[in-house]
């Protein structure tokens, strides 16, 4: 309590900034307490003064004095707490000027204790547009507005590239040609295997295809 109500008194002429919930009400309780002890070092003097015979103009001068003291501290103290509920009512996430709701009749005052007791927040729980009216367009619906009406994005080609520097190119083609050669010999190793296994066989002679041991036709032997 002790320290919100310093934190009040430092930032006495600071309107920009924030207050949290707790500081507020802590400070306006520290603030309620100092007033009655005020109130009533103001009403001993005066007290005293009246059950005295003697003396007593000294005693009303010194309440008096005190009673002056007091009001100069009560003028820098509401001047504190004006900065401080503004810096509330920032800090629950309304417009500064909607202090001014003290000014409505009947319920202003009501009205404004309930926006002191929001929490704080970061976002703005009312937004105005330029002209002053409430803007319907929240913060998360301007973005996804806009996605909308953007057009249809290009589809995104997700094939890998290569960074091919000059130096590294002649290397890239040989190793893409050694490649070729490599599959190419192996697609002829594949052939000879299978005609290998294979019980079908060409005559050298004549050309033509037997499966015995000799040519149908020429009757040359299966090499």
């Amino acid at each position: 309590m002790i320290e919100a109500f310093k934190k009040m008194i430092d930032n006495w002429k600071d309107f920009e900034g924030r207050t949290s919930r707790p500081d507020y009400w802590w400070a306006t309780l520290a603030w309620f307490i100092i007033s009655v002890v005020l109130s009533i070092i103001i009403i001993i003097p005066f007290a005293i003064g009246a059950a005295m015979d003697n003396g007593s103009g000294i005693l009303f001068a010194l309440g008096v004095l005190i009673a002056i003291a007091a009001g100069v501290l009560s003028i820098f103290i509401a001047i504190a707490g004006l900065s401080m509920s503004i810096r509330r009512i920032r800090d629950a996430g309304f417009p500064w000027w909607f202090w001014f709701v003290n000014f409505v009749p009947s319920v202003g005052n009501i009205a404004f204790i309930v926006l002191l007791c929001f929490p704080s927040s970061d976002e703005p729980r009312v937004n105005f547009d330029g002209t002053g009216s409430a803007s319907t367009t929240t913060v998360n619906a301007a973005p996804a507005a806009a996605a909308a009406a953007a057009p249809a994005a290009a589809p995104v080609d997700n094939s890998p590239i290569v960074d091919v520097t000059p130096e590294e190119a002649p290397v890239v083609a040989e190793t893409e040609e050694a490649a070729a050669v490599v599959e190419e010999k192996a697609e002829e190793a594949a052939e000879a295997v299978e005609a290998a296994v294979s019980d079908e066989w060409t005559c050298p002679s004549c050309g033509m295809k037997n499966d015995g041991k000799f040519c149908s036709v020429c009757g040359a032997k299966r090499p």
